[in-house]
């Protein structure tokens, strides 16, 4: 049995599999997002649960929503009570065994490459799409770290110079210290600030859509340039990586526009003639975050 952990801004999940990665039992605790040992108590507590149904202490692996570096530096700006704390060392104490650790957006791609939307691709790059953006590549169902541990950090990409003049865009500060990143703009909060700079009013994301299918013009101009700025990042990716496929995942994976005009929105130069990757939704939808951690743990104890 394996234990995958998804640890989130609102809630941490926990689900149980078996040895074929089936899921067999799932529940969620709201997450403590300001107090650090409650926080590690919780994990410890939910593990416990789960040695005590499953009858084993079993692998356990966990995704974090955060950018974890060679020096083990961490930015957890949902989850300010992790932010340069050594999170899995911490765990790993309070547990008593080893966890394999990663971040939401590897272990979504982990999950897809292995059994998913993208299992038998050479090379498949990951994007959750939700109230950040994360990125992670696997080559060959591994994940791609990097010599700093840092490769796919894809949502901390500066906004190309041609979005930024195409739709007099202002340079936004992120979380994570810098100005620019793509997060800011093509994330849900990002695709909700892009209203209000087009129209000076607030929408959230459901209302747009709903505004855009509706044939709201404001709400159609908005999400145009969101699908062109998407899609002028992403292309950065095929330059990059060259990745065979491109999975999404996050709350926005759930727009289905995202997968009929992303295709066609694509840069034509310098890209003309390539094959253009597929853009394709998880296969394992919001379970795939953790799934993913499940096969880390599963591979640390192998």
């Amino acid at each position: 049995m394996h234990i995958g952990l998804d640890v989130g801004g609102t809630k941490i999940e926990l689900a149980v599999f078996d040895q074929d990665l089936v899921e067999v039992s799932a529940w969620r605790e709201a997450t403590p997002i300001d107090d650090y040992a409650l926080f590690v108590k919780t994990i410890a507590d939910m593990v416990a649960a789960a040695d005590k149904q499953s009858q084993a202490e079993v692998s356990i692996g966990i995704s974090l929503p955060g950018m974890i570096g060679q020096a083990g530096i961490k930015s957890f700006p949902n989850i300010p009570c992790l932010d340069n704390k050594t999170v899995v060392a911490d765990l790993e104490a309070a547990i008593g065994r080893r966890i394999g650790a990663g971040n939401d957006a590897r272990n979504l791609v982990l999950s897809e490459a292995n059994g998913g939307a993208a299992d038998g691709a050479k090379r498949a790059f990951g994007i959750i799409l939700g109230t950040g953006i994360g990125g992670g590549l696997c080559i060959n169902g591994e994940v791609y770290l990097g010599a700093n541990k840092l490769a796919g950090e894809w949502g901390h990409m500066l906004l190309p110079a041609v979005l930024q003049q195409r739709y007099d865009l202002p340079l936004r500060q992120c979380g994570c210290g810098a100005s620019g990143c793509i997060e800011q703009y093509f994330s849900g909060p990002g695709l909700a600030w892009l209203y209000e700079h087009f129209t000076g009013r607030q929408k959230d994301v459901p209302g747009l859509t709903d505004d855009m299918r509706n044939g709201d013009k404001d709400a159609n101009t908005v999400f145009d340039a969101y699908i062109d700025g998407l899609a002028t990042c992403m292309s950065q990716l095929f330059i990059y990586y060259d990745p065979d496929v491109i999975v999404l995942g996050g709350g926005l994976s759930k727009i289905p526009e995202l997968y009929s005009r992303l295709p066609d929105a694509f840069p034509e130069v310098p890209y003309a003639g390539k094959k253009i990757p597929k853009v394709l939704p998880a296969k394992f939808g919001d379970s795939s975050g953790v799934r993913g951690a499940a096969i880390l743990g599963q591979r640390l104890n192998a």
